[in-house]
């Protein structure tokens, strides 16, 4: 049916949470130009998604830095997508918060199998931290609505917290090394892609470079 409507070609694209919320702003650019090209988004865990690329069952995936291993894949830095702490906008300039401040008091989060939520809730339990939740949601947008509000204090991307318009007094740093991340584009091989793959790569690369500036 898609092929009858002038879709001649399909790509898969593994992705990470914090890409899921990041991209449709990109996807929409690319598609806008890609007029005989369908998308199909696959939400994986990061680790999930580099094996899907190693496995050939998708050409190319975006994740996060420090939560999976590329070895055998080369990767492009596309843009800074550490994580903040958002909460209630504050007076003076934000200060720096730990994990273990962050979990002192209850939170707003993701739905639990969502794998941002996961990895979350896997480095709070390395540190002995046991965070409580006030409300949960299945998007970003809806988290950091909760949390600007008040409800609670919660970790997003820096990106989604751009996208939704967080002011810097509500965004604090998180001080954990794990929360410094960069979203990488990840192949086998970029110079192998197949034509569609490459010109998303291209339209991804472009945007990346417009979100730095």
């Amino acid at each position: 049916m898609a092929r009858s409507r002038g879709i001649t070609q399909e790509l898969r694209l593994a992705v990470n949470s914090s890409a899921v919320d990041s991209l449709p702003e990109v996807i929409t650019a690319a598609l806008n130009r890609m007029q005989t090209v369908s998308l199909d988004l696959v939400e994986l865990s990061s680790v999930a998604a580099v094996d899907h690329v190693r496995e050939g069952r998708v050409e190319l995936a975006v994740v996060s830095t420090g939560t999976a291993a590329t070895q055998g894949c080369e990767t492009i830095v596309l843009w800074d997508d550490s994580l903040v702490v958002v909460g209630r906008p504050q007076k003076g300039l934000s200060r720096p918060l730990s994990l273990a401040q962050v979990t002192a008091e209850p939170m707003v989060g993701l739905n639990r199998g969502v794998p941002l939520q996961q990895l979350i809730e896997r480095q709070a339990a390395r540190a002995a931290l046991q965070p409580t939740y006030r409300v949960r949601f299945p998007s970003l947008g809806a988290v950091c609505a909760a949390a600007t509000a008040g409800v609670g204090r919660a970790i997003v991307p820096r990106n989604s917290a751009r996208r939704y318009g967080v002011p810097l007094r509500a965004q604090h740093e998180l001080t954990e090394p794990w929360a410094r991340r960069e979203a990488v584009l990840v192949a086998r091989d970029f110079a192998r892609l197949s034509p569609t793959a490459a010109a998303l790569t291209e339209q991804f690369v472009a945007y990346g470079a417009e979100v730095e500036v």
